[in-house]
This record gives structure tokens, sequence and C-alpha cells, in this order.
């Protein structure tokens, strides 16, 4: 009796291993998982003759796989970020009416990665869509009795509004999440109640009066 023995060399090829190694385990799962409904080149059946042409195609085609993962990874849906981030803050009087949603000009500009804040308006328009961090700050030294809120407009509408009072001094601020489109127009504004005008504080490093944008996405 006769017996013919097939031996079939499965070793991975070398340009394989490194992917794996290089994409790690979350996309070992994904590869798993697609191969169950992969279309392989070459389809097996019980009996079927394994060639080392099948295996190199078979094994070509999940490489090819696997590299169109990674790049699906790397270079992620919403596309490459746009840098952008400015800080400023206020060292000239303004006046905020009584009673009246006043956007404040943050003259001194401490940074802007886009040149999208404009010092002479107060308005921050993005370049880009995509989802940003607001901040807005604003204080006044007031007198009892006095209330004030810091106030995010987006596009002329509330996009988030915080408020406070105080016996001598009034610290007011407010942070968002937005999702803006390109050219959007956004202002940290401030509103109070006192029956006059009046004026938020100024310093030199503007530590109580800021406006600031980041890009998240």
């Amino acid at each position: 009796m006769r017996l013919k023995v097939v031996i079939v060399d499965l070793e991975i090829p070398p340009r394989v291993k490194r992917w794996s190694l290089r994409i790690g385990l979350p996309i070992a799962i994904l590869a798993a998982a697609g191969v169950a409904l992969a279309d392989l080149p070459v389809k097996y059946t019980v009996g079927q003759k394994l060639t080392p042409n099948d295996l190199t195609d078979n094994f070509n085609y999940l490489q090819n796989e696997i590299a169109t993962l990674q790049a699906q990874i790397t270079t992620p849906t919403f596309g490459s970020r746009t840098p952008s981030a400015f800080h400023a803050w206020l060292t000239n009087t303004v006046s905020v009416e009584d009673e009246v949603i006043t956007p404040v000009v943050f003259d001194h500009v401490d940074y802007d990665l886009a040149n999208e804040y404009d010092f002479t308006t107060g308005v921050f328009k993005p370049q880009a869509a995509g989802i940003y961090l607001i901040h807005c700050a604003i204080s006044y030294t007031s007198a009892p009795g006095f209330y004030a809120a810091a106030v995010i407009l987006r596009n002329g509408g509330q996009a988030s509004v915080t408020g406070g009072s105080g016996p001598t001094d009034v610290a007011t601020q407010t942070t968002n999440t937005l999702q803006l489109a390109k050219g959007d127009s956004v202002t940290c504004s401030s509103f109070q109640i006192s029956g006059a005008s009046q004026s938020p504080d100024t310093a030199p490093t503007g530590n109580n009066n800021t406006f600031t944008a980041t890009r998240l996405y």
C-alpha cells in the first residue's frame, strides 16, 4: 500500500507579517472578520489541490485588503485637519449698554494660526468647517445688584450663555463646542443689567477677559 503525502508550505510571506505588526491587533480582528466574506481569487473546496500559485494569489489579495484598511485609518473620512486656533484678550476700554447683548472687540491677539480672528471687529470666522472649542470670558468691577453674562454668538444667534452677579466683582465665562461651517461668524459678547452702560475690566495679561477658539476636528 502506497501513501502519497503532499506537503503545503503555509508560511506567511514576510511582507504580510510586516503589515500585521504595523497595524496591530485591531486591524487583525477586522481582517479576520473580512476574510470570512472576502472575495478571494481562489476558492477552496474539499479535496481540491492546493498549489503555490493559488496561495500566492490569495496572500497578495489579503495584503492589499490590509493596506486598504490601514489607509482608511491613517486618512480619516473627515479629511486632513486644518490648523486653527487663536487667543485674544482685552486691553482697550469698551462700552456695554444696559440690557443689550454687545460683541466685545478683544484687541490684543496673542496668536492666530490661520488669520481667522479680526481684532478690529471681534469676529472669528473659520476658514474650514469642523468642530471648534470656543471660550469667552468677561469680567467687571461692579456695584451691588449688578448682573452680567458672557455670551457666545454664532451668526447672530446665542450659542452659549453663562451669567452671574456679585457685590463688587463679576467674572463671567462660557465655553462650548460648536460645529461651524466655513465663514460662520462667532463673537464673544457681553450682557449686563445695571441701569447704565458699563465697561469690562482691562488688564495687561488679559487673564479675565479673553476670547479663544481651537479646532478639534
